[in-house]
């Protein structure tokens, strides 16, 4: 903005025709995607939920997926991790100042060592306000040697534990403060952030904002100066440390929301350039169509205020599938058919449109956009981001159909969208009008592009009264025919809270007033009207790069009003030193608040032949919205609001409860499901509504609701699962957050049965429930065998399954297999064997299905789980196991950079090859909290199965294997894990495992202690191995050294405190916050298996992730790690039968068939239990 040193001549203020979201809207003009076809359309699949699609069959070896393109493609190469850490000793980019000292130690330090100082607290100053003490700090600056200028996160590392550090009685003689104040010095200027150093010995995040980095000069400054009060400083002898800074290349984007997916029509001219090829600039023309992902992000907010929203935006990415063989494969056979191949590529994972466009494009029409329409003004930031899924829906004015896509978001608002071109059709509830009308506004400035409605606002300069030259007004009004056209009552209306959105102010900006005055204009009752004034100090921080909200609520809002006088001046300052900046405003009805993790659903019961008339929404408190999508004659717009439930406001006089605003729901996480002209929403509190859709009207009517405490539990139990729906048996499906699986009468809420039958509640007795659903929705579609379940994941990391169909001989058991310990066999439960996966993580996401091919394949499920670089596995859904073979090896999953709370998408193509012939291929595409969608396709699948998406953005090299898991599980393999006393703990960490004489390994004897994690037992069996061989012998040695390796669990902590068993893999043990877990991973295989290329890498890769499983609001929400592994050690297991010597004697190793020595490994960390809150974080 300008800094205007000079009053604007007088002008007449005018009332301004402004643009609101009621405009003219032309059906035919629909930018081509009456040919666009839902594949994936919504979250979980359908508007059941089902989360199975049976055209998904053409990927037969999950194994041989490989990652095919990531959005966003990567601008270089992977980054080493060496390259982005900045360590306290690096004499180049790290600046210490003299007063920190290094003379504490810890084993949590990076790399040995660290700084510390004593923390400064901010009130202890003399009599006038001065600090007592100078203080001091530690500079890390950006590497600008080894990394590109780009977007990054900050983790950091401290120690918290010191060695020696404790006095007489015990007590550490230093803490970590919990203020410690970390100043980021970026591109946008500076942002401090408050940081808790008390849990140490891990990488963490220091916030979840990316910043952008260019040079050595900017980067991260820790200062010893803290909030902590003087007091607790000295009593607490509190420090700030500083050991090690890593810069994180980030996408500047989170993902939760999970894609759905589609195929449009699509054009392109290509033009090849390839570096090996740099005078070829063959070009030419492709069109055809494509698949595309349509996804949700959460981005960087608009300002560097710390307490600023996030934003987000809405993505279609582009997909482009060709062909079903790898480049390399189509350059050996033809040349220019591989030209035009990889000029296509440089399309993979790139935006084909993205919601809303950057601010330099949104002052221009869509592509089909009505002539005449002026909708790209209502295009700005989507304040808060998207964590829902969107769903893609055709709708049809009875001629021609058009593919809509509608997501919600946490700034209020319900958004449809052209799937193809991505214009805006509709955004409500209540409207959004924009302060000019053409993009011009009289006599005010436009200031652009900016993020900003438009992609830009409008200011003038301030004058000190409305008498004075130069004094302006804008006009926002908000018409009686426009309020209805959207859904408000034309009787009386709706109460509206009144947003004004503050576009972010930049370095050399004008200041803006402190003082700004709008005025609000409503009615009090049918003939009379009230303006209400309110000011907004337009240049706090904290009111810019948001909506801001005038007042509480008001009635039927008529008009809003702003001009540019301002009385508020600093000292020396005059009115025109000052602007009063304009830009879109917003009127909502009041009691309707953010849309978080909530999907939207579409009255379509067949995706593949159906048409939609009505999406249904639902606000994080519990209000549902039917919008009816159909267009209307006389230009009015496609959508509308028909019903809000339960009801709002609608008269002017409140004389009793009748007239008020019925109470919501309550929290809800869960997405509806929709059959049939009803909807069902299920709710934190323990509810679960089923309402039903009037077709002419669209008013919803509460059906029936479960869980008013009919009987005990459904006191206490919530639900962030979805419902799934068996629409052919009358059957819905839910898990709880206290971890019981629930089956209900969908026609009238009847509890027909759950799982456990009898569960217990917190502190009382019955059945141990199982490990708490949080969030991840139950998959109901039948197996290899055409047996009808439902499969749903756990915040326990298993993937539990069930018989659903009441003509099943084990109709309402758990399908498992149970190991006795005694007998040594395994026992098939529930009618199936079903080896129930584990995948030692928490999974929030929901398992997705592929189909059967008419029972002559496997199918195949997916999910995702929360680890930090979270996994997507696949496993065998009738049989539960993952044991598919490719290039020669077992592979369970692929690793991501982030977590998995995204469900997983499995879209089947349909293609047409060059010369007619016609192929099927299956993606797998999933969204991360790194902020990328990865999309996965077979051996001989899309683009061969080959990476083809352009610079490789992890680290190594597409063929290296990286990403690819190949991990062992402790129901296969043998390794053994839980938690042990203190004292069994400490010797196993400092007792020698392989002892030595010279190079002979020493024997076990008498001597040798039992109470540490190697028994004699594991050291040298007593079996004698000698009668078998090959095969046979390795077995045998594997169950013997299994056998001997559970002995060890009878050492375990609070092992009588057991709800059941301590082998029962649904034990649990209830602890309290505040205690520290001293845990033991045992039974591992040698070291030269485990992950890494060293053995510090190999115990960084040995991660623990606990979960709440009990009952709760907090389940599922993960342990925060007060360290990574801390000990790994190898011991060799000894042949009984060569002993030889004495004082001391000796053995030699014991060896397999293939003649290699027996090792194992076991692995020590400690936890202390911090709840990290919910994984994603809450809205």
């Amino acid at each position: 903005m300008r800094d205007l040193r000079t009053r604007i001549p007088a002008l007449v203020a005018l009332m301004f025709l402004l643009l609101t979201t009621a405009c003219a809207s032309s059906w035919a003009q629909s930018g081509g995607s009456a040919n666009a076809k839902p594949l994936w359309p919504t979250y979980h699949f359908d508007s059941a939920r089902t989360g199975q699609n049976n055209s998904a069959v053409e990927i037969d070896n999950p194994a041989s997926i490989s990652l095919i393109w990531v959005f966003p493609r990567a601008a270089s190469g992977g980054v080493e991790e060496i390259n982005t850490i900045v360590d306290d000793l690096d004499p180049n980019n790290c600046l210490v100042n003299p007063a920190w000292s290094d003379s504490l130690t810890s084993k949590e330090s990076y790399e040995n060592h660290f700084y510390w100082n004593w923390v400064i607290a901010r009130d202890d100053v003399d009599q006038t306000g001065k600090l007592n003490k100078t203080p001091t700090a530690v500079e890390w600056r950006f590497p600008r040697n080894k990394l590109d200028a780009g977007q990054y996160r900050i983790m950091i590392w401290v120690p918290a534990e010191y060695e020696g550090d404790r006095d007489t009685q015990g007590n550490p003689l230093h803490h970590n403060t919990s203020q410690a104040e970390y100043t980021i010095v970026h591109d946008g200027g500076t942002t401090t952030v408050k940081f808790d150093q008390r849990i140490g010995g891990e990488w963490r995040l220091l916030t979840n904002r990316t910043f952008s980095f260019s040079n050595n000069n900017q980067g991260v400054r820790l200062s010893n100066l803290t909030d902590d009060t003087k007091e607790f400083v000295t009593a607490d002898r509190t420090i700030v440390v500083a050991d090690a800074v890593m810069f994180v290349p980030a996408t500047g984007m989170e993902i939760y929301s999970s894609p759905a997916s589609a195929k449009i029509p699509w054009s392109v001219n290509w033009t090849f350039k390839h570096p090996d090829y740099p005078n070829d600039n063959t070009s030419g023309t492709w069109s055809g169509e494509i698949p595309v992902v349509y996804v949700g992000t959460v981005e960087s907010s608009l300002t560097n205020d710390p307490n600023a929203p996030d934003t987000g935006a809405l993505y279609c990415v582009n997909s482009v599938t060709p062909q079903t063989k790898s480049l390399s494969e189509t350059k050996g056979q033809d040349l220019s058919k591989w030209k035009e191949a990889y000029a296509l590529s440089q399309y993979l994972g790139t935006p084909v449109w993205r919601y809303p466009r950057l601010p330099g494009d949104r002052g221009v029409p869509w592509t089909g956009q009505p002539t005449g329409s002026m909708k790209h003004e209502l295009e700005g930031p989507i304040e808060g981001g998207i964590y829902s899924s969107p769903v893609l829906a055709r709708v049809s004015d009875g001629t021609t159909e058009r593919l809509i896509c509608v997501f919600t978001a946490k700034d209020r608002q319900v958004y449809a969208l052209d799937a193809v071109t991505g214009e805006l059709i509709w955004k409500g509830p209540g409207l959004t009008v924009s302060e000019s009308p053409n993009g011009s506004l009289s006599a005010w400035n436009p200031e652009g592009p900016r993020e900003a409605f438009g992609g830009r606002f409008h200011w003038a300069q301030c004058v000190g009264d409305k008498s004075d030259i130069g004094h302006r007004e804008v006009r926002w009004t908000f018409a009686d025919e426009d309020r209805q056209a959207d859904g408000e009552p034309a009787n009386e209306g709706w109460s509206d809270a009144v947003y004004v959105l503050r576009p972010p102010a930049l370095p050399g900006d004008t200041p803006r007033a402190r003082d700004a005055t709008y005025r609000v204009t409503y009615k009090i009752n049918a003939s009379e009207t009230k303006t209400d004034e309110i000011k907004i100090d337009q240049g706090a921080v904290a009111n810019q790069g948001r909506w801001v909200k005038l007042g509480s609520s008001f009635f039927n809002v008529q008009s809003i009003t702003l001009d540019n006088v301002t009385k508020t001046t600093a000292s020396g300052k005059n009115p025109g030193d000052y602007v009063v900046v304009a830009d879109a405003c917003m009127i909502v009805p009041d009691t309707i608040d953010a849309f978080t993790y909530s999907s939207p659903v579409a009255d379509v019961d067949d995706y593949e032949t159906g048409t939609a008339h009505r999406v249904f929404a639902v606000t994080a408190s519990g209000r549902a919205l039917s919008i009816n999508l159909q267009p209307r004659n006389l230009g009015v717009p496609i959508a509308r609001v028909e019903s809000i439930y339960p009801r709002v406001r609608t008269t002017y006089q409140v004389t009793g409860a009748a007239d008020a605003d019925d109470p919501p729901m309550g929290e809800v996480g869960a997405s509806p499901a929709y059959s049939n002209s009803r909807i069902y929403i299920a709710t934190m509190g323990g509810k679960i509504y089923c309402l039903e859709v009037d077709f002419n009207s669209g008013q919803l009517t509460e059906k029936w609701v479960f869980g008013q405490g009919n009987d005990d539990i459904d006191l206490v139990d919530g639900f962030s699962s979805s419902p799934a729906l068996d629409k052919a048996n009358d059957h819905l499906f839910i898990g709880s957050i206290g971890g019981v699986f629930y089956c209900l009468k969908a026609s009238d809420g009847t509890k027909e049965w759950t799982y456990p039958d009898n569960p217990a509640l917190p502190g009382g007795v019955g059945k141990m429930p199982l490990g708490a659903f949080r969030y991840s929705t139950p998959a109901v579609g039948k197996d290899k065998d055409g047996r009808l379940r439902a499969w749903i994941a756990s915040t326990d990391g298993r993937i539990y399954s069930f018989a659903i169909s009441s003509s099943d001989p084990h109709y309402k058991q758990r399908i498992y297999v149970e190991y006795d310990e005694k007998t040594g066999q395994s026992i098939a439960h529930g009618g199936g064997w079903y080896n129930e996966p584990n995948v030692l993580a928490p999974i929030q996401g929901s398992v997705a299905l592929d189909g059967s091919k008419n029972n002559t394949r496997n199918v195949v499920m997916y999910v995702g789980d929360m680890r930090e670089e979270g996994v997507l596995h696949w496993f065998d859904a009738t049989n539960g196991t993952s044991n598919w073979e490719f290039d020669g090896a077992v592979y369970k999953g692929w690793r991501t950079e982030g977590m998995l709370f995204s469900s997983p998408n499995l879209t089947n193509l349909d293609l047409t090859l060059s010369g007619g012939t016609k192929v099927n291929c299956g993606y797998v595409y999933i969204g991360c909290s790194d902020g990328r969608v990865y999309a996965f396709s077979d051996e001989g699948g899309a683009w061969g199965g080959e990476w083809s998406g352009g610079t490789w953005p992890f680290e190594g090299s597409p063929e290296d294997n990286a990403q690819r898991v190949k991990y062992l599980e402790p129901d296969q393999q043998g390794i053994q894990f839980d938690i042990f006393p203190y004292d069994f703990y400490t010797k196993s960490e400092t007792t020698n495992p392989e002892p030595k004489s010279g190079d002979d390994y020493i024997a076990p004897d008498s001597t040798w202690d039992d109470d540490w994690i190697v028994s004699k037992e594991m050291k040298m069996p007593s079996k004698d191995f000698s009668s078998f061989s090959g095969k046979t012998l390795d077995a045998e040695i594997k169950k013997e050294l299994l056998k001997q390796a559970k002995e060890r669990r009878k050492y375990v902590f609070a092992k009588t405190a057991r709800t059941t068993a301590s082998d029962d893999p649904n034990s649990a043990v209830y602890l309290e916050w505040g205690e520290t877990l001293y845990l033991i991973l045992w039974n591992l295989p040698e070291m030269d298996v485990l992950y890494g290329s060293n053995e510090a890498s190999k115990k960084a890769n040995i991660r623990f992730n606990l979960a709440n499983t009990s009952a709760g609001s907090s389940a599922g929400s993960q342990v925060r790690l007060a360290s990574n592994c801390k000990t790994l050690k190898e011991y060799t297991v000894l042949d009984k039968s060569t002993l030889k010597g004495s004082n001391p004697a000796t053995a030699d190793p014991l060896k397999n068939s293939d003649g290699d020595p027996i090792k194992r490994c076991y692995a020590l960390a400690q936890i202390e239990i911090r709840g990290t809150g919910s994984r994603p974080p809450s809205p």
